[in-house]
């Protein structure tokens, strides 16, 4: 419970820095966020997604919890949902109670707009293989600060490191 305490505190402070960026007009109209929510089958790691899942009436309550007194401007979240994983809109009940409704529906009440994304190879389910998990000692595709960095990977960078309170390079 104290890692899940914790993480919702640190995603509080995140929203707390967009929604700061917000009211000084750095960001337009609202913001998003992408994780892996309840519904979602299986973690990041390609294990069943148990521990790992955000639960994204919570994340809606630390958006809430960022900007008291005003209505907070989480917009959008976007979760994973393809043929395999359906439990987005079909729910996850059987293994996860919390998670019995689906994402999908659940986002709609919140008054969250979706975005939903996963292609089938985008993790290394069991049984499953797509050719390309690099089984024989290739690695998957790590994302990595490259030199020079382009314009909005840059602005994106400073705004976050500004965000995070974190002076200079970090």
């Amino acid at each position: 419970a104290d890692a899940w305490d914790e993480m919702y505190t640190r995603l509080q402070a995140a929203f707390g820095a967009l929604e700061a960026l917000c009211d000084e007009g750095v960001i337009g109209s609202g913001y998003g966020v992408s994780g892996n929510f309840l519904s979602c089958l299986f973690s990041t790691t390609g294990r069943p997604n148990l521990y790992e899942a955000l639960a994204l009436d919570r994340v809606v309550d630390a958006a809430a919890a960022a900007r008291p007194g005003g209505q907070h401007r989480l917009a959008l979240a976007q979760l994973p949902l393809n043929a395999v994983e359906s439990g987005a809109v079909l729910g996850r009940g059987d293994a996860v109670p919390e998670a019995a409704e689906g994402d999908c529906s659940l986002a709609g009440r919140l008054g969250l707009a979706l975005v939903t994304n996963r292609p089938l190879n985008a993790l290394p389910l069991p049984g499953v293989s797509s050719g390309d998990w690099g089984r024989n000692g290739a690695e998957h595709l790590r994302l990595r600060e490259a030199k020079p960095m382009g314009t909005v990977e840059s602005l994106m960078r400073r705004v976050i490191l500004e965000g995070a309170g974190i002076v200079g390079d970090g």
